[in-house]
């Protein structure tokens, strides 16, 4: 096997908007992380929404991964946590090879897909584990094989998607299965993860990072993460404002948690109808101000009530069934504002 960088030409590394002056996999700038809570400069260096695009005609790959031990959750499996997802196919056309994953608790290994393939071209787009960092990488190719760069996105400027533990990947069974790489695949479009555990709180900080990034979309869907709704209603508009003062023209999704109304729970579903007023008010504001690049999405309606039931992993995380309807709605969205 030859062995390679995967931040190096040819391969196309996308996922970190500043690589260059990082030297590392953070989704966020390292000069920045000491303005944000300890847990977001903890989370930044997890890689969820990395991609490694490539061509080769090698029949086989090989990675040589050094991960940043992680929290191991109850909730998802190794192949979500830690693992990395293979798929073969250019454009919109990509399909699910195989994934390489370590064993429970390890963060030293190395793994092979591919044996039984023909050196045939291909073109390969690699994802990155969703709540793990990575210390060191290589991929190996066969010795005589070739590698080129891929096939541009046809959607090259970057949606970035601000939210929770669920736009950061939780509880997908693996990373191709989150919403946002699903609805990357489907648009062919490049994207940026800035979905944080339990820690996207709306800070104005973060708003100025945000607003300072070049994007085509922004997706804003930190509903779950507000502590209460007094904190969503102080947080909300203000962090839309600041990303629209320096960016007047991009489109802004607003998007509420994926709530649904369990038939055996009689709870009071009051703060949940609240929460989803005040996002909703945000984007009547600007609507009603004469915006016209600011779009809402309900989270009610993420969910087929018929098989709402089995949409999350515990009432609140989206399992794989739960992220297929999230991007199927949300991408009916992205396609209408990409396409005009």
């Amino acid at each position: 096997m030859k062995y390679y960088n995967i931040t190096e030409e040819p391969f196309a590394l996308s996922g970190f908007q500043w690589l260059d002056q990082n030297h590392g996999l953070c989704r966020l700038p390292v000069n920045s992380l000491n303005l944000l809570s300890e847990s977001i400069q903890n989370l930044a260096w997890h890689t969820s929404g990395g991609m490694v695009r490539f061509k080769t005609n090698s029949d086989r790959i090989r990675l040589k991964v050094k991960l940043k031990p992680c929290y191991l959750h109850p909730n998802m499996p190794m192949t979500a946590l830690c693992g990395f997802d293979f798929y073969i196919g250019e454009g919109a056309n990509k399909t699910f090879y195989g994934n390489i994953y370590p064993e429970y608790n390890t963060w030293e290994f190395e793994g092979e897909i591919g044996q039984r393939l023909d050196k045939t071209w291909r073109e390969w787009t690699m994802y990155l584990p969703i709540y793990s960092g990575i210390d060191y990488i290589e991929i190996g190719l066969a010795e005589e094989a070739e590698v080129l760069p891929p096939t541009p996105f046809t959607i090259g400027k970057p949606i970035v998607y601000y939210g929770s533990s669920i736009t950061q990947g939780a509880c997908a069974s693996r990373p191709g299965n989150t919403y946002t790489h699903t609805v990357s695949r489907w648009l062919d479009a490049n994207f940026v993860n800035l979905g944080f555990s339990g820690s996207a709180k709306g800070e104005r900080e973060m708003a100025d990072i945000i607003a300072s990034m070049n994007m085509g979309v922004f997706v804003m869907d930190y509903d779950y993460n507000a502590p209460d709704p007094r904190h969503l209603l102080n947080t909300h508009e203000p962090f839309f404002k600041i990303v629209r003062a320096r960016q007047p023209e991009v489109p802004v999704v607003f998007v509420t948690a994926p709530y649904y109304h369990h038939p055996m729970d009689k709870n009071d579903y009051s703060e949940r109808d609240e929460r989803r007023e005040i996002i909703y008010e945000t984007f009547k504001r600007a609507k009603d101000a004469g915006d016209k690049n600011v779009y809402f999405i309900d989270g009610y309606e993420f969910f087929d009530p018929s098989i709402a039931h089995a949409c999350t992993v515990d009432n609140v995380h989206p399992a794989d069934i739960g992220m297929l309807y999230m991007a199927k709605k949300i991408y009916s969205v992205l396609e209408g504002i990409l396409k005009k």
